[in-house]
């Protein structure tokens, strides 16, 4: 159960998939990837939209995950 002290019922969850993907992934498949997961929002009840794309963070700090 949630707390009604942190959120409501109604409020919306925000969760964050990160993707590490090995060296012999192409683009193609990245992409492919990256287009069903995004599809998915016309297919679970409730969800309100995905976005994502590849990391670009200057910090470095990612551990080889490349896309979020």
């Amino acid at each position: 159960m949630i707390s009604p002290k942190v959120l409501s019922p109604n409020d919306p969850i925000q969760h964050i998939v990160c993707f590490k993907f090995k060296k012999h992934v192409g683009g193609d498949e990245i992409e492919n990837l990256k287009e069903s997961f995004i599809g998915l929002q016309n297919k679970i009840p409730g969800v309100i939209s995905i976005t994502g794309g590849q990391n670009n963070s200057p910090e470095n700090l990612n551990k080889g995950f490349s896309h979020c």
